[in-house]
């Protein structure tokens, strides 16, 4: 209405433009209405930066959608353009920007470098330029947004620490790796589609094994399920656990510290499954950290693939389509051991310090120079026999160090992993006062990189935080352009 009347001034000024009487009045319209468009031009284009910064920030937001999802899914080209748009639109709505006329939203991928690309044209309608054909009906509006995704499948060992003493903080533990969930897998619609998986490996004094704990110990664990170490030449190897060493059996099944909530989980892209795993964590026990590093590296290592289901198998080693990674927790020092020895019956009776014996005793415990203990793991028959026979000693240091078999044992698995290209994070979680040098120095050791693969949290804020950005540097998503 107002461009129309003003088009009707400029004709009419014209019009007086031609007569001799009363030019001076059309003169003076005419220089007013000038100004008005002069003025009005900056409005215009005011509005124009206004729309093009907003629909360039839509545009960003809607890229970065895409990519998190391109990241842990695989995304056929009709999927891209649907969450691309609907993103676009979501957020341009949601900055009140309106009469935008938008011609092209298109996009390209490049799958061999992981970059999306995508463009957006389109105009908006000028109040004050066009007037009397001055200048542009409309404005254009374009803008342009890259950025990488992963274009790797990933595998990653969740290994954490359930010991007695993180009984105080197991709801921060659990929001922590659920975050790792949530970021990860977080846009799943099918399990298939999945380019993430995740297994939970909870540790104390060794790792509840769940169903396939009496197959690796040869039906030697106990109800708890529990699984400790094994010895012989392939302790800090990968070899499969039908590996056959005449001289003692691959796996101590002895222990009954696991808790029976704290199962491990293999690989898997259920959120759902995950999430459940993750809600049944109890703490108990002390702190066998090797062994849930063990049992950590076992669920990423192609050699294991008999033992999980069809589903759960790692990849091989070697692809440059996938990538391994182990996220490694603890609250404190290993400070538990197991070693199977030679031993006579009277040997164990007389490091038990014990008169008599229960046949079903298990625990037998004798206070050592170190302040520790050593458990025998093994049903006792009543009488005393001479003979000697294999039995699984567990050894428990008040006092651990570096020096320590935990703390050396742990190193030789974190080794072993990243002669494999596992990438290792690490995650120190220190809330109480003083210091934990020999953990500080394992965690450090153990992570691929101290300066960006090594995490310390100090409170539940602060460990959340370390699993979440650890699950964002999983994700490698950063807007490049």
């Amino acid at each position: 209405m107002c461009r129309s009347r003003i088009r009707q001034l400029l004709r009419k000024m014209r019009q007086f433009g031609r007569k001799k009487d009363g030019s001076i009045l059309p003169l003076a319209a005419f220089l007013i209405v000038i100004m008005i468009v002069i003025a009005g031009s900056g409005a215009d284009y005011g509005r124009a930066v206004i729309v093009r910064s907003a629909v360039a920030n839509a545009l960003d937001a809607a890229v970065l959608s895409v990519a998190r999802q391109l990241s842990t899914t695989v995304l056929t080209e009709s999927q891209i353009r649907s969450s691309l748009e609907s993103a676009f639109n979501a957020n341009l709505t949601s900055t009140g920007v309106d009469k935008v006329r938008l011609a092209n939203l298109s996009y390209t991928l490049d799958p061999a470098e992981g970059i999306i690309t995508a463009n957006v044209t389109g105009t908006i309608d000028t109040y004050f330029i066009s007037i009397g054909g001055i200048g542009p009906e409309t404005i254009p509006v374009r803008s342009s947004s890259q950025s990488t995704y992963s274009r790797f499948d990933v595998e990653l060992s969740l290994i954490v620490d359930v010991t007695g003493s993180m009984s105080e903080d197991m709801d921060a533990l659990k929001s922590a790796a659920n975050s790792v969930v949530d970021i990860l897998l977080a846009d799943q619609t099918s399990n298939s589609l999945s380019k993430v998986r995740i297994s939970l490996v909870p540790y104390s004094q060794g790792v509840n094994l769940g169903s396939y704990a009496k197959t690796v110990t040869n039906g030697a664990a106990l109800g708890a399920n529990c699984v400790t170490e094994r010895m012989g030449p392939q302790q800090f190897t990968d070899a499969a656990y039908n590996y056959n060493d005449t001289n003692s059996e691959f796996f101590g099944g002895g222990s009954n510290a696991c808790s029976s909530g704290s199962s491990l989980l293999p690989l898997t892209s259920s959120a759902n499954n995950l999430k459940t795993a993750i809600k049944n964590l109890v703490a108990s026990g002390g702190t066998a950290g090797q062994i849930g590093i063990a049992w950590g590296w076992y669920t990423l290592s192609p050699n294991w693939s008999n033992l999980w289901p069809s589903a759960s198998a790692p990849s091989a080693y070697g692809s440059n389509k996938v990538k391994k990674i182990a996220l490694i927790m603890t609250d404190g020092d290993f400070n538990d051991f197991y070693d199977k020895t030679l031993l006579t019956r009277d040997v164990c009776r007389t490091r038990s310090g014990y008169t008599t014996r229960s046949p079903s005793y298990k625990g037998w415990s004798n206070h050592t120079t170190r302040s520790g203990y050593y458990w025998i793991y093994e049903t006792l028959t009543s009488g005393c026999s001479t003979s000697a026979k294999q039995y699984w000693l567990g050894q428990y240091f008040n006092d651990a160090t570096y020096s320590d078999p935990p703390a050396v044992r742990a190193r030789s698995f974190c080794d072993a992993m990243k002669a494999k290209n596992i990438t290792i994070y690490t995650v120190l979680f220190q809330n109480t006062s003083g210091s934990l040098p020999s953990s500080e120095r394992l965690m450090k050791y153990c992570a691929t990189s101290e300066a960006t693969t090594y995490f310390k949290a100090t409170d539940s804020k602060t460990l959340i935080n370390a699993f979440s950005n650890i699950a964002r540097q999983i994700q490698s998503i950063y807007l490049s352009k």
